[in-house]
């Protein structure tokens, strides 16, 4: 249990002994610990240099999507490129290729690729329509093509996340998606109604004080001061920061 001296003596084992028999069982220890002693940062690093230059250091295939996901958080979007584009030589025996094409996607996206990652986030659900990324796929979708000002597609990903079951986080964003699309087309009474919808459904500080915020705008706009003041009312009070 303890942690820190745990990783003090892993970290003189591998340095001093990298041709020892029991290097390629300390190296993944060593990471484990860095996550264990929440040196997220460290740990995604040093998994990175595992996955990109030591591949006779066995690790698994999710602790590989540990650290794509930890750089997607981080907008590290080359990192986690240069990390899937090893991963099915690293795991020949694993089919990867929805989680793999996904995340590419993903990455795309945050480079604002809109074109190509709607691309990949197509080959994603073609790769395994029944996946865990699919509602996420299909909003991802959604949110290039509303980029690319191409709204009829992007409310039809939209709603295709809302047949999915099992992603109450990508339908919240779906419904708030399309509350938007119909603010921008200019139809506040539906864009309201939306925006509504999304606050009585879901408890996301994020999305419901931003849907709430947003409908008090649309009946404003549209005369009804009464209303839009209940709702800035209720915005203050269920989310008060």
């Amino acid at each position: 249990g303890q942690t820190r001296k745990a990783i003090q003596y892993y970290e003189r084992f591998a340095a001093e002994n990298p041709e020892h028999a029991l290097y390629k069982e300390a190296l993944p220890r060593l990471g484990f610990l860095y996550v264990q002693d929440k040196n997220y940062e460290k740990a995604a690093r040093f998994y990175e240099d595992i996955l990109l230059n030591k591949p006779e250091i066995p690790l698994e295939s999710s602790t590989a999507f540990w650290v794509i996901r930890y750089d997607l958080g981080r907008s590290q979007y080359v990192r986690m490129r240069s990390i899937l584009t090893v991963l099915p030589r690293r795991y020949p025996e694993e089919v990867l290729t929805h989680e793999v094409n996904f995340f590419l996607g993903e990455s795309l996206m945050g480079l604002k690729n809109y074109t190509d990652a709607l691309q990949y986030y197509s080959k994603s659900v073609e790769a395994a329509p029944e996946g865990a990324y699919v509602p996420y796929a299909y909003l991802g979708m959604g949110i290039a093509s509303a980029a690319q000002g191409k709204t009829d597609a992007a409310e039809n990903f939209f709603t295709k996340v809302l047949g999915c079951e099992g992603s109450p986080d990508a339908a919240l964003r779906a419904r708030f998606e399309i509350a938007n699309l119909q603010l921008k087309r200019g139809n506040l009474d539906e864009a309201s109604k939306a925006f509504m919808h999304v606050a009585i459904l879901y408890d996301d500080e994020k999305y419901v004080s931003a849907a709430l915020f947003k409908a008090g705008e649309c009946f404003s706009k549209l005369g009804n001061e009464e209303e839009a003041q209940k709702i800035f009312q209720e915005l203050i009070k269920r989310y008060p920061k």
